[in-house]
């Protein structure tokens, strides 16, 4: 993926010199080793769109609406099939009730809950690139996502920090987990180490760099 002004090309070719301009060149000396399995594929589809049938006054029996076609996500965050499975297993509980009058609304309500957390994170995220179209982000936009590059930062030397990240980003904790006193404190605190000014490679990952000859023994 790539952000405005560094956009990803379709030339094979052009990924090992571009990799070249990042902080350390191991990406580029991977890239140079390995072997393409296909061509390369591009896409534009960034956009988040979300359609609220929960929100309507009446639903139909019988009809529920799952997946892409509720919610469509930047595919970037690796949240499209997560969230289809989270709707997927709202309405198997909703089915293991029983069939009823208004089952299907009750589902919808409850896939509409289970896109919350990722719509939530896609839509605060993107809000800040420059050259998204809609919503542009407030005062309490600004300071949470102050927030969280703070927490970000700090969770590259705080295991406490990288854990209550990565727990929410996966969808596996609300986003509300990021505000609690012992994930404010960790944040207020900084990173508990300094930062890396190298990759940490496993004794495994540098021999094959250095068979490979881009790494010494």
């Amino acid at each position: 993926m790539g952000t405005p002004g560094g956009h990803p090309t379709s030339d094979a070719e052009a990924f090992e010199p571009f990799a070249r301009t990042l902080r350390h060149p191991i990406m580029a000396d991977l890239i140079k080793a390995a072997e393409p399995l296909t061509d390369v594929r591009v896409t534009h589809s960034t956009a988040n769109r979300r359609l609220y049938f929960e929100r309507l006054s009446t639903w139909p029996d019988g009809l529920v609406v799952l997946g892409d076609s509720a919610a469509a996500f930047n595919p970037v965050y690796g949240h499209g099939i997560s969230v289809a499975a989270q709707g997927a297993l709202a309405l198997r509980a909703a089915l293991s009730t029983g069939l009823s009058a208004g089952l299907a609304r009750r589902a919808q309500r409850a896939i509409g809950r289970r896109i919350d957390t990722a719509w939530a994170l896609a839509v605060g995220t993107d809000i800040h690139v420059s050259t998204t179209t809609g919503r542009r982000p407030n005062l309490a936009h600004r300071l949470l996502h102050r927030y969280v590059s703070r927490l970000s930062r700090t969770a590259t030397g705080s295991f406490n920090a990288a854990t209550a990240l990565t727990d929410v980003l996966a969808l596996q904790a609300s986003p509300a987990s990021l505000v609690t006193p012992a994930t404010l404190l960790t944040a207020a605190r900084g990173p508990l180490r300094r930062p890396l000014d190298r990759p940490q490679l496993t004794m495994p990952e540098r021999h094959l760099l250095a068979s490979l000859g881009e790494l010494p023994p």
